[in-house]
């Protein structure tokens, strides 16, 4: 081989897409080199460019299309050959219309760096990970309501498709996507499992994220309480903590009230009052809520807690198909003496006070049996995690779930 001779070269970068507006023009480089200088021969997604092409032209190592339709949108291959090798440079054509496409007018004749979007703000889907479910795996349990978001970036904007098992999603009134992309379960049935993909698409590319669902066992659609509030005994001057826990297929609110003696007027942490089966019931407020999926939770807190705040405190959760409430005993007792002196004085009356306090203990157990009596119907049987109280079975009382949503004060 002569020292001066070489195979073709590419003797600069080109880039890989190429973008050009509807009626305009493009040109496609082919940069490359050799000794002797090779010969240039260019096609379209596989077929050759022939000289009787119309709007089709050469000029040296470029190839100018005028007038561009949809039709010329496409994958164009300069294969350059001389007899020591052979060099090939790939440019994918697109062609749009910015009216339509969301991109900016671009220059015309395909002369200047626009054309090229890929090099500004321009590119292909970029699909985020969803924060609810980063391990692509989802499990919600029968009848239950369920959202699946795709997320996608790109210009111009993506659009969205959705695939179960490999075929496209149908809409129905059960199952439909929202405008923002969001696959929407209205009622989870068991045909639901599979694996869905969610796929977004531009003129540059696509991204697709998938999720496996799994459709577990049923929950019951009243709220189940996962931990209910305890009896608890504190001494004056400290912080008396009461908590709750349900899980709830749907939107769950709880609430906090507290028991009345006939004609006593409520003076503490309340907004106002209300009258279950005959029983005045105070309303609290300032207790604290947060939710985990299904899972809700509330925390009453009474700092600096006084005798005259001790009863029976109910937590109450309601949804869309009923409520059920468990309650507690609060005990507050007076700080002990600080000297020892003080204590054995007081030795006698702690005596007296604990055969009163055990005979009230009796005296609350019995009062419990009729506040769950009075302040919701009984269950058919006492569950697991407390006293059960529903109103499936018994007439509504005066207090039902939508006046439980107008007192939301947590």
């Amino acid at each position: 081989m002569n020292a001066s001779s070489s195979p073709p070269v590419r003797v600069r970068p080109v880039s890989a897409h190429l973008v050009a507006r509807l009626g305009g023009a493009a040109r496609l480089t082919c940069p490359v080199a050799g000794s002797p200088p090779p010969l240039l021969e260019w096609r379209k997604d596989g077929a050759q460019v022939l000289p009787g092409w119309r709007r089709f032209s050469r000029q040296g190592n470029t190839l100018h299309v005028a007038r561009l339709t949809a039709d010329d949108a496409g994958v164009y291959v300069c294969v350059a050959v001389n007899g020591f090798g052979t060099e090939r440079v790939t440019t994918e054509l697109f062609v749009i219309d910015p009216e339509t496409s969301g991109a900016p007018a671009l220059s015309g004749g395909g002369e200047g760096p626009a054309d090229n979007l890929l090099t500004s703000v321009h590119g292909p889907p970029v699909i985020s990970a969803s924060p609810d479910h980063p391990d692509r795996r989802v499990r919600a349990p029968l009848g239950s309501r369920l959202q699946l978001g795709c997320a996608a970036d790109g210009h111009p904007p993506p659009q969205l498709k959705w695939y179960k098992a490999g075929r496209p999603v149908l809409p129905s009134t059960r199952l439909y996507v929202q405008e923002d992309g969001q696959l929407v379960f209205s009622q989870l049935v068991r045909s639901d499992e599979a694996v869905f993909i969610c796929v977004a698409s531009n003129i540059f590319g696509s991204a697709n994220h998938s999720f496996s669902l799994q459709v577990s066992e049923p929950v019951s659609a009243d709220p189940l309480f996962l931990e209910v509030p305890a009896n608890s005994t504190v001494a004056e001057g400290d912080t008396a903590v009461l908590r709750c826990r349900v899980q709830s297929v749907s939107k769950a609110h709880l609430k906090w009230v507290r028991r009345l003696s006939a004609g006593a007027a409520p003076t503490f942490n309340h907004t106002q009052t209300v009258t279950i089966k005959g029983r005045r019931y105070a309303v609290l407020s300032g207790a604290s809520s947060s939710q985990q999926g299904d899972r809700f939770s509330s925390e009453l807190r009474l700092p600096a807690v006084s005798v005259e705040q001790q009863g029976v405190y109910v937590c109450l959760a309601a949804n869309g198909h009923g409520y059920l409430g468990r309650e507690a005993l609060l005990q507050v007792i007076s700080a002990p003496p600080s000297s020892a002196p003080a204590l054995l004085l007081a030795l006698p009356a702690v005596a007296v006070v604990a055969l009163v306090l055990a005979a009230a203990c009796c005296l609350h157990r019995r009062r419990q049996r009729t506040v769950r009596a009075a302040l919701l119907p009984p269950a058919a049987r006492p569950g697991a995690d407390g006293a059960s109280v529903s109103h499936k079975h018994e007439p509504a009382p005066i207090l039902d779930y939508r006046q439980l949503r107008h007192l939301d004060v947590v």
